[in-house]
């Protein structure tokens, strides 16, 4: 063989080599955070060649590797996903739970009325629980004015609380629980009791990722697949999450065995869950989206899935 026929048959294979490699199903890369709404990522440990899971502390540092590319989807608050479907293109594929978050308060805290004048930590103006806290507070003729809003990233909520900067935060699980153990708070409302089977994530893809419809319905049964696996195997399920989320099997388990607290089935995305969002962020004035249901959402995926895992 003649050295440039060999360099041309090296050429290729390299070259073939790369596009496998980028074509690897292992190399999609996903955005979480450290919260029990998001214990489907668990799949990563039960299907370990379906995707690389990458955990981020707070949602600015999630939103902006989303923004930048650094990743291909993530799990993402409802009203965060549609801000930032402003600014790129971005699709909802289906709820990661429902329920899972609460109320968690200073111990001589003990009525809603009690919450006038004090300091509330959330996630984000952009989040679910500012839409939870907006409608208790309505539900209790309380104005938003009366109270004063901190955006805090969840880790550091129990923490605040402790040292005195808030009075209470509301936020996902296992924060509440944690605090708790803590004795530092009690639990004054979950969030299931405020707005009753509520989605507060979703699964949310770029356009690369999109248009990669075998590649995407392959992560979305693993998905599907997981949430079975933690409603039949919670022991196992518990375990697995100690390594993905990094929290204590006990602290866990105090959420995931507790069915009041978060639920993992019925993940799709209705019309209802997609307008209770859009009226939940236009009635406390934070923004006022034009975007429509069947423009965000495809639930193409999890209803097949739903089919291929019955």
């Amino acid at each position: 063989m003649q050295r440039r026929q060999f360099l041309a048959l090296s050429s290729a294979f390299f070259v073939s080599l790369v596009s496998l490699k980028a074509n690897d199903f292992s190399k999609v890369k996903l955005g979480f955070l450290p919260i029990t709404d998001h214990f489907l990522m668990i799949a990563k440990e039960l299907y370990p060649d379906s995707f690389q899971s990458i955990k981020f502390n707070s949602w600015p540092d999630l939103s902006e590797a989303l923004r930048a590319g650094s990743i291909d989807g993530a799990f993402m608050l409802n009203p965060l996903a549609l801000k930032l479907s402003t600014q790129l293109p971005l699709k909802s594929i289906m709820a990661t739970h429902r329920n899972g978050s609460v109320l968690s308060v200073k111990k001589e805290i003990n009525s809603i009325n009690d919450l006038k004048g004090k300091k509330i930590a959330i996630p984000s103006r952009f989040s679910t629980h500012f839409l939870l806290l907006n409608t208790l507070l309505t539900q209790n003729n309380i104005k938003l004015s009366e109270v004063n809003l901190i955006d805090m990233a969840p880790s550091e909520m129990p923490f605040a609380l402790k040292n005195g900067s808030i009075d209470a935060f509301l936020v996902a699980q296992p924060f509440g629980n944690l605090a708790n153990s803590l004795n530092i708070s009690k639990s004054l409302k979950l969030s299931s009791q405020i707005l009753p089977n509520h989605t507060c994530c979703q699964f949310v893809v770029n356009k690369n990722l999109y248009e990669n419809k075998d590649k995407l319905q392959g992560l979305v049964n693993n998905f599907v697949k997981t949430a079975k696996f933690i409603n039949e195997n919670k022991d196992e399920a518990i375990i697995l999450g100690n390594k993905v989320l990094g929290h204590k099997k006990e602290l866990l388990a105090s959420v995931i065995r507790d069915e009041n607290l978060i639920s993992f089935s019925n993940l799709k995305v209705s019309q209802n869950d997609f307008d209770i969002v859009i009226s939940g962020m236009k009635d406390a004035g934070v923004e006022n989206f034009n975007i429509s249901y069947s423009d965000f959402v495809d639930i193409s995926f999890i209803t097949k899935a739903y089919v291929n895992n019955a």
